[in-house]
């Protein structure tokens, strides 16, 4: 193909041994099993043989056939060549960029690829990433576009993956910021569970880097261990990483973390006697470069490691990310890619808080572009105009910047063109305040139902977010002159401005500015 290096022919050389050893095992039995995939006892006998290692002239048929590329493929042929021209015309680029979200787990490794075969796996990801809108974050789909090309032309590359993306049958990807953040700390939860010697090394090494005892259970840990898929999509060699490829393909995701806990069990026995110096990671991912033993034989030996037991702890995982603070939440954020404002905005001027925003929403609108609605600055500071431009808009992000620089603010689960007639509270417990500086600080509705009316209010004197006590979480007045910040019961939050502010929590307005959620 030319998207490949000549010098790829050198491991197809290597394969051929393989093939000479294999090819009696792979007998018109296994291609009929391949052929009548996915049947449950097909599917079983195809396991079984591809875990002994698979004869390389049969693998872009296995691959095509277990990814659900070739049915795909018999049913629209012509459908990725018809997408490229629908998307860029009779004349497409030549060169493209790595769509943000899905912005590889690690430095992506091209291999034998070619500068041009390098792009085709760019555009690719273009395609899929228009025709895929939902996927948030799938950090694992470039490295393994990258390695189905190896194998195939473009259209079947592209099919694969697709069907990769959109199987029922496995789980192949996330497709989600706090899915892709929870199978980062998965992997500590395995290791620590199904290779507990192993584990206890690691935690030895953790403590002696630290100078300090770090718990088996410590969020320290799963820290360390969060970057292990870059072991395998950036360090390990080639021929085993198309090995473990052909197992991931036929038995889902659940294979990565096998191979994951098996570099830790290999990773140990090299250093138990010797020790690590420098940092755990690097040393893990300068073993896994060097290391030439089958990892996967050593991975299928563990035992229990279950899709059951693996999606407990993806949810226990979320869960976690979504309520152990700012390391969960960091976590969550360098997952995140924020579309592009149609107006830059003149309160939230850094990235970092944008990402720390969109790290808040609800993710069905993390796709949706901000769209400026209104700017104090600009419109005036006139409460009567900022219902009036941003109604029939829902739900909306408001930025409030005081006279002493703090940038505090609500999402507003609803439209203002709810406000009525008289003062009176409307939206729904999506609705949350927030400060940005001088630190980033969300507090969400407590779910207690005594306050459940609590959540947006406002007529033609004022506008307030939460309330249920003596004050409001946040509370503007008609000439967007004053505001107040103060603990309320929907919030249970303590005031948004520093305490060493008035008595009454009140400040004054430097800036007001509101975003919706446009579809691109």
């Amino acid at each position: 193909m030319d998207s490949v290096e000549s010098y790829f022919s050198a491991f197809v050389s290597d394969a051929a041994e393989l093939d000479a050893i294999n090819n009696a095992i792979w007998n018109d039995a296994i291609i009929t099993s391949i052929e009548q995939w996915p049947e449950r006892r097909s599917v079983e006998k195809v396991k079984r043989q591809v875990r002994r290692g698979v004869v390389h002239r049969k693998r872009r048929k296995l691959w095509l056939t277990v990814t659900g590329g070739a049915a795909f493929l018999e049913k629209q042929p012509q459908f990725y060549v018809d997408t490229v021209r629908a998307m860029y015309g009779a004349v497409v680029p030549t060169s493209f960029h790595i769509p943000g979200q899905l912005t590889p787990c690690c430095t992506l490794q091209y291999f034998w690829l070619t500068s041009d075969g390098q792009q085709i796996v760019h555009k690719i990801l273009n395609v899929l990433a228009h025709l895929r809108p939902d996927v948030q974050s799938c950090p694992l789909l470039a490295p393994i576009v990258v390695i189905l090309l190896h194998f195939m032309n473009e259209s079947e590359c592209f099919a694969c993956a697709i069907g990769l993306l959109d199987s029922k049958r496995q789980m192949y990807f996330e497709h989600t910021h706090k899915g892709a953040a929870a199978n980062q700390r998965s992997l500590t939860d395995v290791a620590r569970s199904r290779a507990s010697p192993n584990f206890k090394f690691v935690v030895r090494v953790v403590s002696e880097r630290f100078e300090q005892r770090v718990d088996r259970r410590d969020e320290t840990m799963y820290q360390q261990l969060k970057g292990w898929q870059t072991w395998l999509f950036g360090f390990l060699p080639f021929p085993q990483l198309v090995r473990v490829c052909d197992c991931f393909f036929v038995e889902g995701f659940k294979v990565l973390f096998r191979v994951g806990v098996a570099i830790l069990k290999h990773f140990h026995m090299a250093h138990k006697h010797q020790g690590v110096t420098g940092d755990l990671d690097s040393a893990v991912c300068e073993f896994v470069r060097h290391h030439h033993d089958d990892l996967l034989m050593s991975g299928f030996k563990i035992r229990r490691v279950s899709r059951h037991l693996l999606d407990r702890y993806r949810e226990r995982n979320i869960s976690a990310s979504q309520s152990l603070g700012e390391v969960a939440d960091h976590d969550v954020e360098s997952f995140i890619v924020v579309p592009q404002a149609d107006k830059q905005s003149t309160i939230v001027m850094e990235s970092s808080q944008w990402h720390t925003l969109w790290s808040w929403i609800p993710s069905r609108f993390e796709v949706c572009k901000p769209i400026r609605l209104f700017l104090s600055n600009d419109d005036g500071y006139n409460l009567t105009t900022l219902y009036r431009k941003c109604a029939h808009h829902e739900p909306l992000l408001l930025f409030v910047k005081t006279t002493e620089g703090e940038i505090i603010g609500a999402y507003l689960s609803s439209s203002l063109e709810g406000r009525f007639p008289k003062f009176k509270y409307f939206g729904t417990g999506e609705t949350f305040i927030f400060s940005l500086a001088p630190e980033a600080k969300r507090y969400c509705w407590t779910g207690e139902a005594d306050v459940t009316a609590y959540f947006i209010a406002g007529d033609d004197t004022c506008l307030a977010v939460g309330g249920g006590g003596s004050s409001y979480g946040l509370w503007l007045d008609r000439e967007l002159n004053r505001g107040v910040a103060g603990p309320s019961t929907t919030f249970a939050n303590p005031p948004l401005i520093p305490p060493a502010k008035p008595a009454d929590n009140s400040f004054a307005i430097s800036s007001v500015e509101i975003y919706a959620f446009a579809d691109h």
